[in-house]
């Protein structure tokens, strides 16, 4: 603060009378708004009690439409001079200057971090130009397959679905209009209008953003980690929630399990082969498909062909623990049971003052819900409730980007550059606020194609779209995921195995006749091999192939269980930090460069974390082996190979991988635990668990709750944590378990890794005589099992 107060003092030492107003400039404070005009633009600030600035241009009419939650203002601290305004708030300050005129984005030291230089406004468009000098990296904006820095890009923000992609895309479906950058800055524009970014591309010295109509509202954030970042979006937007923790498990899919005959031959056949499963996914045969005879979108109800018994289907999945999702898509065919009604109701977009239908659509003439409409939105959950009385589990949404419009549409909101990106957040929102009038216990889960900000608040999150099948498409996903996840997309998803044919090396695919695209046992292994170690695990599969892990040959059938038993053992692991998402930020995935200072990993776009452990996922046919680079560590720590400890130096090499082998590595003081292996998440028992530990110095925070109601939103949860410090001949590992949900019975198989030799092993000071622990010299791990005696605390130390 001494360092800041003498910074002010340099910069602003005229006496207190001085005001900033004269005849070109003023300045007035409304309460807690502060307004400032100058010779073309007028400005709005509002310092938030979360530290984050909102600026509003106000040349235009004000939003209807906002993103941002918590709006709750406070007072900054107004200096003004004849020549500059500061307005400083808890965490950061805003400048504005007169000659040049200028809006200085300032740290709590004073410092510079960014800089608006321009505003531009044309009839509909504005668009706010920022220096860029020192910006070396932007992070987030959404689905992209470009590399996680998206500087030197520049695109449009139109939500966009690509069919069959295998090549670099700077527009996907979900934009997310939040940027941030390795200046320690974020910006994020509250504005539901497309747009356009240019990120250093024109011009490496700016960058800028422009909003197809709407006002100009900016929301600044600062952080000295990008976590922090992160985390600001969060506060602005709202925090995810916590999807039932089934969701983490195996949700199988495929376009299109024809009839519920079908879907019971898929379990028996997982069950046959001992494959855990969760979750089957139906599209669109449950309302009656996409074929000629059949086009049925917009009907919302189940076809009694398919399943003449919907409830009793659905009950004889929940049996067995398997859970239903069925597709949802908001295009109304012109054959659809509903089509006159909702036309004469007047809740379908229009074109000059007519519902719009597009003929050529690939599923059949259809038209447009009107999703602004509140009224179309009660319709709409009413059919939804209906499946859910019926037995429904949670939700598919797809072609929200949406696929059937125009910009010349027109909603009941507006028009549709307005609505256009939106879409997607308002039927999350439609299913949100449902779930919380009618199942109030209940969490929602909605994987969804397209989307935008906050979505992840509604139980709303995305998967990677219509992949093609190929190793092209394999390797993006890579970066896709990382990106995302920097873009505040935590529990996102990808087709495994591919979808469908490489259209865009095609061309058109409705003129397309030629042979149809097929997942290789290899391409599925890899993908089944990145699934796992993704949030969310969900094969897919068009062009009617079959993509379950029995599916290919007997090799893909064994590598896949042995994955898939991975996965499930690591669930607990897996749900503790989506717990941790919701209520601190902190997402499963993330650049290595969150957690590890060395430069040499900003730019890796080819390895993640997935918690603490480092995955580097093989993206290339025929490979048998992967160049990975493992991080610089501190002194005596390790990198070891997940799966048998072998011990790598940082720095880059060659690492074995084979068809049954992902590398992935863990590095000292890591700390995870693993359930039992069960064939879903709900026979898995919370009264066993292995930790796991190696040496070093390192905590991890298990998280437990029931599983499926929103409980947790009242503390109705527990937390165990285990915590390691480790000297040079002393090791000491506490297990403290508090909350309202406390596991008094539960016990524990302990796996201590890199253990130099046979330890003086005590549990709370009392010694464990040798032959109640198993000490391998050879792989230098330890193990023993202890029962929890209740609610105390657990100390473990060894003496080495």
């Amino acid at each position: 603060m001494r360092i800041l107060l003498l910074f002010l003092l340099g910069l602003f030492s005229a006496c207190q009378t001085v005001k900033f107003t004269d005849d070109t400039f003023t300045f007035k404070q409304e309460g807690k708004d502060f307004f400032i005009n100058g010779p073309s633009d007028s400005l709005q600030v509002n310092f938030l009690a979360n530290g984050n600035i909102r600026l509003a241009f106000l040349n235009q009419p004000e939003n209807d439409f906002s993103f941002i939650d918590d709006k709750q203002f406070i007072l900054p601290k107004v200096i003004e001079h004849q020549d500059q305004l500061l307005l400083q708030g808890a965490t950061s300050a805003l400048k504005i200057s007169k000659s040049p005129w200028q809006i200085s984005l300032l740290d709590q030291q004073g410092k510079t971090l960014s800089v608006i230089n321009a505003y531009e406004k044309s009839a509909k468009k504005s668009k706010v130009i920022f220096s860029a000098e020192k910006v070396e990296a932007f992070y987030g904006m959404g689905q992209k397959t470009i590399p996680v820095n998206r500087k030197g890009y520049a695109f449009s923000t139109v939500n966009n679905h690509v069919g069959g992609y295998s090549k670099p895309y700077e527009n996907l479906q979900v934009n997310i209009p939040y940027l941030y950058t390795d200046r320690k800055f974020g910006v994020f524009f509250d504005n539901s209008y497309t747009g356009n970014f240019d990120l250093c591309k024109t011009s490496p010295n700016q960058w800028s953003y422009q909003t197809d109509g709407g006002q100009m509202v900016i929301y600044f954030t600062v952080g000295e980690q990008l976590q922090d970042l992160q985390n600001q979006y969060f506060a602005l937007t709202g925090y995810p929630s916590l999807p039932p923790k089934w969701v983490f498990g195996l949700m199988q899919s495929k376009c299109s399990y024809q009839d519920d005959k079908e879907v019971y031959k898929v379990v028996e056949e997982f069950q046959a082969n001992q494959l855990p499963l969760d979750a089957i996914i139906l599209d669109a045969n449950w309302f009656g498909g996409y074929n000629d005879n059949s086009h049925n979108m917009g009907n919302f109800t189940w076809e009694k062909n398919h399943f003449p018994n919907p409830k009793g289907f659905m009950q004889k999945l929940k049996d067995r623990h398997i859970k239903t999702l069925i597709i949802n898509e908001p295009q109304i065919n012109q054959s659809s049971e509903n089509f006159e009604f909702l036309k004469q109701q007047g809740w379908l977009m229009k074109v000059q003052d007519s519902a719009y239908v597009l003929p050529s659509f690939w599923a059949g003439s259809a038209a447009l819900l009107d999703l602004t409409n509140p009224s179309a939105q009660d319709w709409l959950w009413k059919k939804q409730k209906a499946n859910l009385d019926l037995g429904l589990d949670a939700f598919w949404v797809d072609l929200t980007e949406p696929d059937v419009s125009t910009t010349a549409g027109q909603f009941f909101m507006g028009e549709e550059p307005k609505v256009h990106n939106i879409y997607s957040y308002l039927f999350a929102q439609v299913l949100d606020r449902g779930m919380k009038q009618d199942f109030p216990d209940r969490r929602l889960y909605n994987i969804t194609r397209a989307g935008t900000a906050g979505m992840h608040k509604f139980g709303a999150f995305n998967w990677s779209g219509d992949a093609a099948k190929n190793f092209d498409a394999l390797a993006l996903q890579v970066p896709m995921l990382i990106g995302c996840s920097m873009s505040g997309m935590p529990h996102f998803a990808s087709d495994i195995g591919g979808f469908t044919n490489a259209w865009d090396q095609i061309g058109d695919w409705q003129a397309y006749d030629g042979p149809k695209a097929c997942t290789s046992p290899e391409l599925y292994t890899r993908w089944f091999q990145f699934g796992v170690f993704s949030p969310i695990l969900r094969p897919h599969s068009g062009e009617d192939q079959s993509c379950e892990p029995y599916a290919f040959d007997q090799q893909t059938l064994e590598i896949s269980r042995k994955y898939l038993n991975l996965r499930y053992r690591l669930i607990p692991y897996i749900y503790s930090y989506a717990a941790k998402t919701t209520f601190e930020g902190e997402q499963l995935i993330k650049p290595m460069m969150m957690k590890f200072d060395d430069p040499a990993v900003k730019q890796r776009d080819d390895q993640y974390l997935f918690g603490d452990l480092l995955v580097a996922p093989v993206v290339k046919e025929g490979a048998d082996s992967q160049l990975v680079y493992l991080p610089k560590l501190g002194d005596g720590q390790k990198w070891f190979d997940f799966f048998d400890d072998q011990i790598y130096e940082p720095g880059e090499q060659q690492v074995a991988a084979g068809i049954d082998k992902i590398p992935v590595f863990v590095s000292s003081g890591t700390i995870y635990p693993l359930a039992d292996l069960a064939m879903n998440t709900a026979s898995q028992t919370e009264d066993h668990l292995t930790v796991v530990a190696y040496r070093g110095t390192g905590a991890f925070n298990l998280y437990e709750d029931d599983g499926t109601s929103r409980a947790y939103e009242t503390g109705q949860y527990s937390m165990t944590d285990f915590v390691m410090t480790a000297e040079e001949n002393t090791i000491q590992f506490e297990v403290n378990q508090h909350g309202k949900l406390q596991n008094e019975t539960r016990s524990y198989t302990f796996d201590f890794r890199d253990i130099p030799q046979k330890p003086l092993l005590k549990v709370n000071g009392q010694a464990i005589a040798e032959d109640r622990f198993d000490y391998d010299e050879n792989t230098k791990r330890l193990t023993f099992n202890h029962p929890q005696e209740g609610p105390q605390k657990l100390v473990i130390s060894m003496q080495i």
